[in-house]
């Protein structure tokens, strides 16, 4: 938001007539001028510095106090920008000088209910109104009154018809709403008029972002970037966008400069986090989100609760960094201030299921149903809640019915097809996918393929899997998942000696990509070659002693070489490092047992389950390690769960039957 020239000239010439300072104090006069030359160069800081200056030598000032408020705006410090306007109000500022700048203020902090209350543009003159008019919709659409913020918006354009912001402010409805082609529609209008205007193009963003075009959004919020440097949610939009267009490393250039500018904000490291792990550089990844972590640790949710949108902001990256409990307190602060908030109420359902509490996420969402602003995601959330709870025919209702009722991008889709794969939907799971890659276009669609392609790989159907690998690495040289994927497939195919080249060409290529070096560890494991093996995973872990794969992939090698001390260690040591890895614990659990010791089995088996509650694998351990205790009953009444668990996958159901047969619950085999 920009400080206009207009209003600065009018504010000096209120101030000659009301508050301008005694011939004696022509020094401040001549700060307080330069002040707001400054402020229309740019130069908020300067401006500030200058208008210390003034206020110091004639404290009763009070064109300085209103310009100071104005400054702390174009600074984005709206906190501090409302205390200035507010004293200035106190000591008897005209309210024609300052309405406007406070209504900004609070709107920016999200004080949307104190501005629905306080502001009334028609107490204004015509000239005013419009901008009033303008903040009174943001503050109603921010209050999730569409209807309202729509009224006030169309005044502004009766009264000025040219109004950008007040035309922004009416795209900003459908977008709210998830009409999202209609919101880049009516953006583009505003930006037809004002190809200058901020807002107009972050909304742009916003609008294709959601529709997974990724590189235009990157496109339309790095625009708004240039235009305003400090605004940081457009920064953030863009390295989001860049990241989601399959561009770690442009993502990760983006974020380094603001991770310097924004030290304390959480989301920066956290996204530096995604983007180093995409690359392949997990110790880089691990680093950057323990120093979100750590960012998030330092406050409680009534240290961030203005605006409000700041505990959504902490939960959903206390969330996405594993902190569950963190996110819970961030989420129901959120919730609390914004009950009926459709992104609250599903991030914290999301931290629900992840705590294992199916029961509780369900209620937060059936609200949403029964309110009428159920949206797709939320449906398919609903889905995994019943999942968790066992009601299998439930979560198929909600799951068809978000998936007929999709309107939120393709990554709900692709988390819809995830869901039926790991539900035993298999074809069902392909089929979502498939046709999600046919519809969208460009870097969301080749995300999806690559994602499609690898569930063919691990369903052994490696034509389909090769026909799309091969595809994504010929329109892109650079996409060394997909060319890791051609590896794998040739291997899988018997042509051991072209995966292998593939493989070793990465590896010279991008020597930080790991997941060809693991490879090629498998592959020499495979062969027999186990010397090269081993020189290559102590070197590995030499150089990073916790990437967790390597640990896995060490722990196998020593377990495979009868060295069961030593896979041990290495696996308790994942356990460490991710107290929820179930695939590693599994693993451990499994030596142990190998290993007749029982107990320890038993010990990481229940910490397993407390992790990650209600998961089939952590379960089927526990049965595991009762039947190798002798304890049939305890065994018939968990398996009677992990039965549950299991779904409609049949590879599941049947090895559980054999569980059950086992233990003499032939009754509970049958029904398997």
């Amino acid at each position: 938001m920009h400080f206009s020239k207009i209003a600065a000239l009018a504010l000096i010439g209120a101030a000659l007539v009301r508050g301008s300072p005694s011939a004696a104090d022509a020094p401040a006069v001549k700060y307080y001028e330069d002040a707001v030359s400054r402020l229309n160069a740019g130069d908020a800081k300067g401006a500030l510095i200058q208008l210390r200056n003034a206020l110091q030598r004639d404290p009763a000032q009070l064109s300085a106090k209103i310009l100071i408020g104005r400054t702390y705006l174009a600074l984005g410090q709206p906190r501090l920008a409302e205390e200035e306007i507010l004293n200035a109000q106190k000591l008897g500022a005209d309210p024609l000088l300052i309405a406007y700048d406070l209504a900004r203020a609070r709107n920016e902090q999200g004080k949307y209910r104190l501005n629905i209350q306080d502001i009334v543009p028609t107490r204004f003159s015509q000239a005013q109104q419009p901008d009033l008019w303008v903040e009174l919709g943001i503050a109603r659409l921010g209050n999730d009154d569409p209807d309202g913020a729509r009224g006030a918006f169309e005044e502004a354009l009766r009264i000025r018809p040219g109004h950008t912001g007040a035309k922004v402010g009416l795209a900003r409805i459908p977008l709210q709403e998830q009409r999202y082609a209609e919101a880049e529609r009516l953006a583009r209008e505003a930006l037809t008029a004002d190809p200058e205007h901020v807002e107009a193009w972050f909304v742009t963003g916003s609008a294709a972002h959601a529709q997974g075009r990724f590189e235009d959004a990157a496109m339309a919020y790095a625009k708004a970037h240039e235009r305003d440097p400090r605004h940081l949610p457009a920064a953030l939009g863009e390295a989001t966008a860049t990241l989601e267009a399959n561009k770690p490393a442009r993502a990760a250039a983006l974020l380094a400069p603001l991770r310097k500018q924004y030290p304390g904000l959480a989301t920066i490291p956290y996204l530096q986090s995604e983007a180093f792990r995409a690359m392949g550089m997990p110790d880089e990844s691990d680093q950057a989100r323990a120093a979100a972590v750590d960012i998030i640790g330092k406050y409680v949710p009534a240290d961030v609760a203005h605006p409000p949108s700041n505990l959504l902001l902490f939960g959903t990256v206390a969330f996405e960094s594993g902190q569950l409990e963190t996110a819970h307190r961030f989420l129901s602060a959120y919730a609390e201030a914004n009950g009926d908030d459709v992104q609250g109420r599903k991030m914290l359902a999301r931290t629900l299921l992840a705590l294992g509490k199916p029961g509780e996420a369900k209620n937060m969402l059936s609200r949403l149903s029964a309110i009428g602003q159920a949206d797709a995601e939320s449906l398919a959330l609903l889905g995994d809640a019943y999942i968790q709870l066992g009601d299998h025919a439930a979560a198929d209702r909600y799951y068809r019915a978000a998936l007929a009722e999709h309107n939120g991008g393709p990554a709900i889709v692709r988390r819809l097809g995830m869901t039926q794969f790991h539900s035993g939907r298999r074809d069902q799971a392909l089929g979502t996918l498939q046709a999600l890659v046919e519809r969208t276009q460009g870097a969301a669609s080749a995300d999806t393929a690559l994602l499609l392609g690898m569930l063919y790989y691990s369903e052994n159907r490696l034509n389909e899997a090769a026909g799309i690998a091969d595809r994504l690495a010929k329109d892109d040289p650079q996409n060394h998942t997909a060319r890791n994927l051609q590896a794998l497939i040739a291997v899988a195919r018997g042509n051991t000696a072209q995966g292998r080249e593939i493989l070793e060409a990465l590896v010279r290529e991008a020597p930080d990509f790991r997941p060809p070096h693991y490879n090629l560890i498998k592959l020499d494991i495979a062969q027999g070659r186990s010397a090269a093996a081993g020189a290559a995973l102590r070197e590995l872990l030499a150089k990073h002693p916790n990437d967790v794969r390597a640990l896995l992939e060490s722990a196998r090698f020593a377990l495979g070489q009868g060295n069961r001390h030593i896979g041990i260690q290495h696996l308790e040591k994942i356990r460490e490092l991710e107290p929820e890895n179930i695939l590693a614990n599994i693993e451990l659990i499994n030596a142990y047992l190998a290993g007749e010791q029982v107990a320890q089995a038993g010990s990481r088996a229940a910490a397993l389950d407390r992790a990650v509650q209600n998961n089939f694998l952590a379960k089927e351990a526990i049965a595991r390690v009762q039947i190798a205790a002798g304890e049939h009953t305890d065994a018939t009444m968990t398996l009677q769960v992990v039965a549950r668990l299991a779904g409609e996958d049949p590879e599941r159901l049947t090895h559980t039957a054999r569980l059950q047969s086992l233990v003499g619950a032939f009754n509970d085999a049958a029904w398997s």
